[in-house]
């Protein structure tokens, strides 16, 4: 549901292998693992593009890193992008970052027409996991590369080795020249040997404007994108405007004057007008304006939640519209999901969810009017992709694609989808075969393909959030950063003696998983290897056990884990789709809530040692949290929800005057009330809500948007309150052309 953080995975990596997890050089200290860069301990913002370009450089310090080199560790061998620019962006950014001048370098030096150098002194730390006492300044020199991983070796004067180079050249040439040669006698040459260069597909930027560039789709003849812009500032709350920019040109035609939370535009398949989604409080729906600009038309009204999951598609005859209705606000079941929208009449459908779905969402017509392809998110927790007969046909499953439920697009021909998975594209037959990665395409989401050529559209882009803390016992309130890494960390809690912090975090790519580290942020240490969709995580009253969830097996479940370390242990429990555990004041038993509809969706409580769980409420409660005074509290609904209380064991009641919050993890229970986001108002802020009088007080406007679903909690000793934040984002729209 989010745009994806930037991750740079290494599709071939040139040169020396190691097991380093630091290098250090100078008061500079680069961490492997989470692809950060420390200055005496300070992190400093890199981007991932550029750290790739410092690891090969420290990994070969004192060599030659030719420019091929870097090419081929930054993108895939079937990958062409705007290869100087983007590289001679990646190493300026580095130097920024280590403040090193090309003139003068202390760092990094530039070999003309042939690459960089790495010319400063570099120490590695293998890691601590291993036992091994990390090595001490004197050996903590570069491994020597072997020799077959060896680029560009300087000849050596050995009789020897010149020998074996004679006869290395020799065993080259013959392939070079011979082999061919061969080939083309025996006539299968031009028959068997594929024409590669034609299937490259070439990557490079559309849009590179400050901000978020989102949301694209092209035009019918391919020759134009249309895309929603934040303008530069990605701090406003509505600020999201529709743009038009023809492939190949820089500049732009601005579509719409009314700055809204989120859009979501679809080209009219026969280029006359854009229709769009508008996500915003007060304007919201769906609009259609003209392509080349001009007054806005209200199609539908309409409200949505949740930007990441927003989609808009064109019937091809031009006469329909389908989108999700994402829309749950103080809803305590899940809506049916996506509407049909008949553009001339007005009339809505609504598609029936197949057996099996919460809801469903991103749909998407095929190009040959045939299909409808949308996710679908089980009531056994994991996303799978469904591909329905049009007309008014039986669903079939296509693929699970794990916890997604991001746009989709079909291939020109109407036979593949192309969707969202682990931060990269992948594609896949409509019958559920030759699922694959698209190598060009990682860091991506929102894939778009034109009509006619070759080209194929999407975001790229990360969102960089953190934990934060107030401190509530000082003269001046104010925020301070606790945890930060270039990747997200959200879903924190504070451990009952105030002394350690647990989040999750996604800083080792792919899914979140449990990591613990010093109330500071310091010694962080990874606690699961879920890989899945994991979170959640709450200290136990006493300390020694964290509950968390988790879909390992495509279906949520409880676990339990020591915060020292070990091997996580899952609860058994008599019911499927378990999530967001908290614990009783006893520490004897957790709460959590299942959605399995319909007559088992409610919020549960079980003994930590599993078996039969005891309902307490059949509303969709989450995040339950116990009083001293034995009352319960627990949120109700998936967005806008109202806090509903149980007191000492009496009847179901929402909480007299207290505000609904948006998301159910919102809130926190604390001695003498509820600590609280309030997103409804621009800035956020967190709000107090007082148990004895029922009135609001303000405790701090929030400087950044808090992250969705991320979480607020308390220390015990009601001093700490801790949050996520979104401190960076940046997304622009990139072209991969030749895309069949």
């Amino acid at each position: 549901m989010r745009l994806p953080g930037a991750r740079l995975s290494d599709s071939k990596v040139v040169g020396m292998r190691t097991s380093i997890a630091t290098f250090r050089f100078g008061d500079f200290a680069a961490d492997v693992a989470t692809k950060e860069l420390r200055r005496n301990g300070t992190r400093i913002r890199l981007p991932q593009q550029s750290f790739a370009v410092l690891q090969a450089l420290l990994e070969k310090p004192g060599e030659l890193v030719t420019r091929a080199e870097l090419q081929e560790r930054l993108w895939p061998d079937n990958t062409f992008v705007d290869f100087d620019h983007g590289l001679n962006a990646a190493v300026n950014r580095l130097r920024e970052a280590l403040g090193d001048s090309s003139g003068v370098p202390k760092f990094i030096e530039t070999l003309p027409r042939q690459g960089y150098r790495f010319i400063a002194a570099v120490h590695h730390e293998n890691p601590s996991s291993s036992g091994q006492q990390a090595e001490s300044p004197e050996t903590m020199l570069r491994e020597i590369p072997k020799q077959e991983d060896v680029v560009a070796a300087t000849p050596s004067k050995d009789p020897t080795h010149l020998h074996l180079l004679k006869r290395r050249a020799a065993s080259i040439v013959i392939t070079i020249f011979l082999v061919p040669l061969l080939a083309f006698l025996l006539g299968f040459w031009p028959r068997n040997i594929p024409d590669i260069q034609s299937r490259r597909v070439s990557v490079m930027p559309l849009t590179s404007f400050p901000g978020e560039e989102v949301s694209p789709a092209f035009s019918p003849d391919g020759s134009q994108v249309v895309f929603a812009w934040d303008g530069g500032d990605s701090e406003r709350k509505n600020r999201f405007d529709l743009y038009v920019k023809v492939v190949g040109s820089e500049g732009v035609l601005r579509l719409t004057n009314k700055p809204a939370e989120w859009l979501v535009p679809a080209w009219s398949p026969d280029g006359s007008t854009i229709a769009f989604l508008r996500m915003s409080e007060t304007a919201g729906g769906i609009f259609s304006i003209p392509a080349i600009g001009g007054p806005e038309r209200k199609l539908a009204s309409a409200s949505f939640q949740y930007a990441g999951v927003q989609t808009l598609s064109w019937a091809p005859d031009g006469k329909k519209l389908a989108y999700p209705n994402v829309n749950w606000a103080g809803a305590q079941s899940y809506p049916p999901g996506i509407r049909i929208l008949s553009v001339d009449s007005g009339q809505i459908e609504e598609i029936t969810n197949p057996v099996g779905c919460l809801y469903t969402l991103a749909p998407s017509f095929s190009p040959d009017g045939n299909w409808l392809a949308f996710t679908c998110d089980t009531t056994a927790g994991g996303t799978i992709i469904y591909a329905m007969p049009l007309p008014g046909g039986t669903p079939h499953r296509v693929i699970a694609v794990g916890a997604n439920t991001d746009p989709m697009a079909w291939s020109k021909d109407s036979k593949r989808l192309i969707f969202q998975k682990e931060d990269s594209l992948w594609e896949v037959a409509i019958d559920g075969s030759g699922e694959k990665p698209l190598e060009f395409a990682r860091d991506a989401a929102q894939p778009a393909i034109a009509s006619k050529g070759d080209r194929l559209a999407y975001a790229s882009g990360y969102q960089n959030a953190n934990i934060w803390g107030v401190d509530l016992n000082g003269n001046k309130i104010v925020s301070h950063q606790l945890v930060t890494s270039t990747r997200g960390q959200a879903l924190a809690d504070i451990s009952p003696d105030g002394k350690r912090l647990l989040f999750n975090s996604d800083r080792t790519g792919g899914f979140g998983e449990i990591w613990v580290s010093d109330l500071n942020g310091a010694n962080p240490i990874q606690l699961t290897n879920m890989k899945a969709m994991t979170g959640s995580g709450r200290w136990s009253p006493d300390g020694t056990r964290i509950a968390f969830d988790s879909r390992q097996n495509g279906v949520a479940g409880l676990y339990l884990v020591d915060p020292q370390g070990g091997q996580p242990k899952k609860i058994s429990i008599e019911i499927s789709d378990a999530s967001i555990p908290t614990w009783s004041r006893d520490g004897n038993s957790l709460y959590f809530t299942s959605t399995t509809p319909p007559a088992k969706q409610g919020l549960y409580k079980v003994v930590v040692t599993g078996g039969t769980p005891v309902a307490i409420s059949r509303s969709l409660g989450y995040n339950a949290q116990e009083g001293a005074n034995g009352s319960l509290y627990f949120a109700v609904g998936v967005t806008d929800c109202a806090i509903h209380l149980i007191a000492n064991g009496g009847s179901e009641a929402a909480l007299r005057k207290m505000p609904s919050v948006l998301y159910p993890n919102d809130w926190t229970l604390a001695k003498d009330g509820i600590y609280f986001i309030d997103r409804k108002n621009s800035p956020a802020s967190i709000k107090f809500y007082d148990f004895a009088t029922t009135k609001i007080h303000l405790v701090i406007e929030l400087k950044k948007e808090p992250t969705v679903w991320g979480g607020i909690t308390i220390s015990q000793d009601n001093r700490l309150l801790v949050y996520s934040q979104i401190d960076e984002r940046k997304s622009d729209i990139m072209l991969a052309q030749n895309y069949r």
